[in-house]
């Protein structure tokens, strides 16, 4: 392929990947400029957000030098391609169930109540449910002060960031279903794939490029939170967007390029609170060395985009940024603030609330995977294994959206090894290249990123370490890619390898995704009026409206064998006393026929 068609190529998978992450921005913008204008979330932002996009998208095409030649079927193909993955990612997600716990909890509450008509830029949702907080002090436990955690959860719906439950909740006002929600995730992950694509097909052979940019799509912690409401797979995604995006725009000086600049870090603001840290530091890191390199001036364009996109970040997050300050003193609180709350301590495997950062950081990073907490006994402290090694604990917590222990993957302590291995090589072959200083400090950025966060011990809290031996062996092909091949083909190798664990999730989800769809068939066969207490999951409500099965919530206390749960939930209702017949789905019975044996609870193992 010659250098003219790999352009092409190159920025076809740029505006396709352009495309992706600006629905998600735009949606964000019109939600908050909505709640702004103290008005409600409504079935038409998402698609007024899609045909904004779809505008820019013909936009530049219309301006791009190449695409004036190319034939009118690569012109189709760069509008088309992004719309059917939308649509494709839309169908994915409304075909699986969450079954996170956070997920089923004040995420899925926080989108309902949002689609309802709730503006958190003007009003406290369950005000009267959380006066508890008059009395708590700094540090306070919520797991332990007996009050209901529905109640609790009130906190996390208020304070915490809410930019991807309000993208999700446009969705879900437009589908009316809202599982569809989660295509915001798989969106995003696609956004970093065609982007990571277009910064490497001119550098690299299309299989190492494909191979790598699947590499950097497929972020464990991505995977684990693909079908789920959770917001650490979507910050995994931005932030290999903002390193692509900031990359492109030092090359490429371009409209386009400080545009998805902007709009990666207005996201990465909405997503999560440590995603703010995250941006800044990177923002400031950026500056320093542009300042070092005598490129202030040459790159003003990319420092104001970076700045105007952080105020706007800001602004996008009135709720909570502004609110939490005026109201609690801190932009972060509940997590800091003179009132912060300890969410760590129950969280943590036994022992690591004494130990400092980087010994807990080693630990679960060279343990076998699992997820247990401080509820275990000391018996169940992380067991140390050797590097590239498997035990079927590593396969049975794998699949859990949030593996408190080695939640990188069984296999990525061998890939730290033989990253170490090939970095010291790195530095001693290569620090006469003009790329190696680059090299360096685009690690070392990551670097600091995960050193600054205390409790980086949690795979989901800095997932961006998962990229820091990618970007080194994309290093490594680029200015020394004659040397030890072995070693590289080694780390290609146990990258992949690592990553094929993850097709846990997806099996494990549409097996459970099935036993649920099966639940709901019975429920709407038996005709009846659904007797149910949701316990920690009133947001599952939702399915039942959605399946138009009717319910009356109750408290269930006796069982006496007579109810049954929402699969992998803590949502209990009465079976129906006049049950139909239905025929499980086809998985189930080939289930059945292979003799498989399922977990009561939902799902296969533990």
């Amino acid at each position: 392929m010659n250098i003219i068609q790999v352009n092409e190529r190159s920025k076809s998978y740029f505006l396709i990947g352009f495309f992706l992450v600006m629905v998600a921005g735009i949606t964000l913008v019109i939600q908050s400029l909505t709640l702004y204008l103290n008005a409600k979330a409504g079935w038409w932002q998402f698609p007024l957000a899609l045909l904004f996009t779809l505008a820019l998208q013909v936009f530049a095409v219309s301006k791009s030098p190449w695409q004036l030649q190319a034939k009118p079927w690569k012109i189709a193909f760069t509008i088309a391609l992004p719309l059917v993955l939308t649509g494709i990612s839309l169908l994915i997600a409304g075909f699986f169930f969450d079954v996170s716990d956070d997920g089923q909890e004040y995420h899925q509450e926080t989108i309902i109540q949002l689609a309802q008509g709730w503006n958190p830029y003007h009003t406290v949702l369950g005000e009267n449910k959380i006066t508890f907080l008059k009395d708590v002090k700094d540090g306070w436990d919520p797991y332990k002060m007996g009050i209901d955690y529905r109640d609790i959860y009130f906190v996390w719906i208020n304070h915490y960031a809410k930019g991807t439950e309000l993208i999700q909740a446009a969705i879900y006002a437009t589908t009316g279903y809202i599982e569809t929600g989660k295509a915001l995730n798989i969106m995003l992950m696609l956004g970093g794939l065609f982007l990571s694509l277009s910064a490497l097909l001119p550098l690299l052979s299309s299989v190492k490029a494909w191979t790598i940019s699947l590499l950097l799509m497929c972020n464990p912690i991505s995977i684990s939170q693909m079908l789920t409401f959770c917001v650490d797979g979507a910050l995994a995604s931005l932030l290999l967007l903002l390193v692509i995006s900031i990359r492109n725009a030092l090359r490429v000086k371009h409209m386009l390029s400080y545009a998805l600049v902007l709009m990666v870090i207005i996201l990465i603001f909405g997503v999560k609170f440590s995603g703010v840290v995250y941006a800044v530091i990177t923002i400031i890191m950026i500056v320093c060395w542009l300042f070092l390199k005598g490129e202030l001036l040459k790159h003003k364009s990319l420092i104001f985009t970076m700045l105007l996109a952080s105020v706007l970040g800001i602004l996008a997050g009135f709720n909570p940024y502004i609110t939490n300050t005026l109201k609690h003193g801190h932009p972060f609180y509940p997590l800091m603030g003179k009132t912060k709350v300890d969410i760590v301590t129950l969280n943590s495997p036994p022992g690591f609330s004494q130990q400092s950062m980087p010994r807990k950081l080693f630990v679960s990073l060279f343990s076998h995977t699992d997820n247990i907490s401080v509820s275990g006994t000391p018996a169940d402290y992380p067991q140390l294994k050797l590097p590239l090694t498997l035990k079927m604990v590593d396969l049975k917590s794998f699949w859990r959206p949030d593996v408190r222990v080695a939640g990188f993957g069984p296999w990525f302590s061998g890939i730290i090894i033989i990253a170490l291995v090939m970095l010291a090589i790195f530095i001693a072959r290569g620090y006469r290249d003009r790329r190696f200083k680059d090299a360096i400090f685009i690690l070392g950025t990551l670097l600091l990123t995960v050193a600054i966060m205390p409790e980086s011990w949690w795979a989901r809290y800095i997932p961006q370490l998962w990229y820091i031996p990618i970007f080194l062996l994309v290093a490594f092909e680029l200015i020394l890619p004659a040397q030890r091949k072995w070693l590289k083909n080694s780390l290609y190798f146990a990258l992949i390898v690592n990553v094929s664990f993850s097709s846990i999730v997806i099996i494990q989800n549409a097996i459970i995704s099935t036993q649920i769809k099966y639940q709901l068939a019975v429920l709407e066969a038996s005709k009846e009026r659904i007797l149910i207490d949701f316990h920690d999951s009133p947001p599952l409500r939702a399915r039942l409206r959605e399946h138009g099965i009717p319910y009356n919530e109750v408290a269930i206390k006796t069982t006496n064998g007579a109810t049954e749960i929402f699969k992998r939930s803590s949502s209990e209702y009465y079976i129906p006393k006049h049950v139909s017949t239905v025929q499980p789905p086809l998985l189930l019975r080939l289930l059945t026929r292979l003799h498989v044996k399922l977990n009561p609870i939902g799902g296969l193992g533990n």
